[in-house]
């Protein structure tokens, strides 16, 4: 699921094979993307909510295929790798007119308020007149050094000029941050929310990891107060699920409902004097009828809300007035749903306030399944890599990048803390009193402020320790270890006892 919402991807690189080769060290191309990664994750928050898209397997005589063509059209922004390579490859060139035109023909079209869908990032310095006509006004973001326009410059190197790759990557992350913000907003308005009854993943609002609600089929007579509850919920920061049906027949319908109900913290019904539409293949349902029943059973927190001056005796169609009746008065499980009798001017403060209060129960339990990932500057990459795996077993990681100072940021350090149950703080270019300070100021922060963070790790990754600089005490609270260091590449294995700590799902 993409940040934006109504598509797979949130971005889409486009490079020439030409600028990811390499003679010694890692493709440039191959670096650029995992710290923009890292950088556009700091901006939102979380690693994993911005999708990021490349085909990792470009090669020279690629063909322009219907796996490229497919993830264009299902990428929100396109960031294009501009270089001499890129200017001479058709393949680019394609891509190119192929998001062009594909977005031209969204409902907005490539602009966002005074932001462009597509990124001109200069690999090389090329002049203005030379770019393609696609690129329209926008000014492009350089990553090289070259100044004098006679000079096209190289790709700015992140090891070796890591000052200027790091302000250009900060000036690129921002932008993108603002347009995927401003983007977002414009998705979630009603015009696009609620046209041509769009699929679940099209209505998400919030991204993988929000507060989710999941806001049912209605009758005919309670379309417009739907739509407005969804458009309001958008707009209070809620993830909206919905849409459903289509599909249409029973065994499809169900799968639907049933995938919403898992993502969903709020399972949200509005119902009146009609039925609504009936099942394809279950006649004596409706699909709104349905939907709660499924809700009964399956859905974390179930609120049915009627019209407060509904009478049921006067509901026509008597399996439907038997149905309400049955959820009013009839016998239920604790918990099993809440009944609310409203007014339609109501509707929206009190679906927020049900979800805010499961929010903050969610909280009150302690966070889990979450960990900080605190590193140098110069190990992110590895925290990136790491990232990938805890995302794969269930465990949603941050990435909290710092400077030489270990006593800096330490708001920072502390809003983080409050959201996560572990720390794991990587050992890789830093020295061994980097990781003791960084660890003694997030213990010290856990017993002033009363954080929730249960659990303390190091994560050493290359250069290889000897094994007394992998000795860390804090006293009386125990300091776990994990050794990658001897390996350049990151072994899963080794994080058994993480998975098994945070009760992930699919612990090695």
């Amino acid at each position: 699921m993409a940040y934006l919402p109504g598509f797979e991807h949130d971005i889409f690189i486009s490079f020439s094979h030409v600028d990811n080769l390499s003679a010694s060290g890692q493709p440039w191309v191959d670096q650029f993307q995992k710290n923009l990664e890292i950088a556009v994750a700091q901006r939102v928050g979380r690693m994993g909510l911005v999708k990021i898209w490349r085909d990792p397997k470009l090669e020279g005589d690629q063909l322009f295929d219907d796996t490229i063509e497919s993830a264009i059209r299902e990428s929100g922004l396109f960031v294009a790798l501009n270089s001499s390579g890129y200017m001479a490859s058709e393949y680019c060139q394609k891509e190119l007119r192929c998001f062009h035109e594909k977005a031209d023909a969204e409902p907005g079209g490539l602009r966002v308020g005074d932001r462009w869908r597509i990124y001109n990032v200069l690999l090389n310095n090329i002049p203005h007149d030379q770019w393609p006509k696609e690129f329209g006004r926008i000014s492009g973001h350089p990553f090289h050094a070259s100044e004098d326009p006679d000079d096209r410059g190289e790709p700015t190197d992140p090891e070796l000029d890591k000052k200027r790759f790091r302000e250009q990557l900060k000036a690129l992350s921002d932008s993108l941050y603002k347009m995927l913000e401003a983007y977002r907003e414009a998705l979630s308005k009603p015009a696009r929310a609620e046209s041509a009854q769009p699929t679940p993943a099209a209505q998400a609002g919030a991204g993988d990891g929000g507060l989710a609600v999941y806001v049912a089929d209605v009758s005919d007579s309670a379309s417009s107060t739907r739509k407005r509850v969804v458009s309001e919920l958008q707009r209070q920061g809620l993830e909206v699920l919905g849409g459903v049906p289509p599909p249409y027949d029973a065994a499809g319908h169900r799968e639907k409902v049933q995938e919403c109900l898992k993502r969903a913290a709020l399972s949200v019904h509005l119902l009146d004097q009609y039925a609504g539409r009936t099942i394809d293949g279950e006649p004596e349902r409706s699909y709104p009828q349905k939907q709660v029943d499924l809700a009964r059973g399956e859905a974390r927190a179930c609120w049915i809300w009627v019209p407060q001056n509904l009478d049921l005796q006067e509901v026509e169609d008597e399996a439907h007035r038997e149905f309400l009746n049955g959820l009013e008065s009839g016998e239920r499980e604790e918990g099993e749903f809440e009944f609310v009798r409203g007014l339609p001017a109501n509707l929206v403060p009190q679906i927020v306030e049900r979800a805010r209060e499961i929010e903050k129960e969610g909280a009150a339990e302690g966070p889990s399944g979450s960990v900080l990932l605190d590193t140098h500057l110069r190990d992110q990459l590895h925290a990136l890599e790491l990232s990938k795996v805890f995302l794969e077993h269930g465990i949603q990681p941050f990435v909290n990048p710092q400077a030489d100072d270990p006593t800096q940021n330490m708001d920072v350090l502390e809003a983080r803390l409050r959201e996560v149950s572990m720390l794991m703080i990587l050992y890789g270019s830093v020295n061994r009193d980097w990781v003791l300070n960084r660890l003694g100021a997030a213990l010290q922060l856990k017993v002033v402020k009363n954080l929730p963070v249960q659990s303390f790790w190091v994560y050493s990754v290359p250069p290889e320790k000897e094994a007394a600089a992998l000795e860390f005490d804090l006293g009386p609270v125990q300091v776990h270890l994990v050794d990658n260091s001897s390996s350049p590449t990151l072994d899963p294995a080794l994080l058994a006892p993480v998975f098994e700590k945070v009760g992930a799902r699919g612990a090695a």
